[in-house]
């Protein structure tokens, strides 16, 4: 057996993952999905307050988004600085856009742009293969190989190489 396997830091490795977890979830605050407010929208709407996740991000911007995944972000700026009615609005906003299926439209939409995407950078990266090779190759080639063109004044065809 190799001596560098004898010792393995599970310890150490288990706290690395655990905090790595815990920095990388900062970002979100989790907040109970349970809440009076949207308690009140879905029942207006009909809807099971648990079938929609509601999310408070930390930040200063008064903003919400509605995202794929029955998710719903609100910043904390809008949740402590906006009164109880115009949170409401902004929450019933958001969740029409579900409703509306607008995020399922969009998902769709980005899936079939994915290959046009891929096409595209798999253009590009042969369009700077061949720069790189006819830079590398045209300065290595013999003048006299070369075929000289130069533009014709009076006939219409334009270039003339030999």
């Amino acid at each position: 057996m190799n001596s560098e396997w004898k010792y393995v830091p599970v310890r150490r490795t288990a706290l690395f993952i655990e905090e790595s977890l815990y920095r990388g979830t900062q970002w979100v605050v989790f907040e109970p999905n349970d809440e009076p407010l949207w308690a009140q929208i879905a029942q207006a709407n009909g809807l099971p307050a648990s079938r929609y996740v509601v999310r408070v991000l930390p930040t200063e911007e008064l903003n919400a988004f509605a995202c794929g995944g029955h998710l719903v972000l609100v910043t904390s700026f809008a949740v402590h600085e906006l009164t109880q009615s115009q949170l409401r609005g902004v929450l019933a906003h958001e969740l029409s856009h579900h409703l509306g299926l607008h995020t399922v439209a969009i998902t769709i939409g980005h899936w079939l742009s994915a290959p046009v995407v891929l096409l595209a950078r798999i253009g590009f990266y042969f369009e700077n293969v061949a720069q790189a090779a006819a830079e590398s190759f045209g300065r290595r080639s013999p003048p006299n190989n070369r075929k000289s063109c130069r533009r014709r004044k009076k006939e219409p065809q334009g270039l003339t190489c030999g």
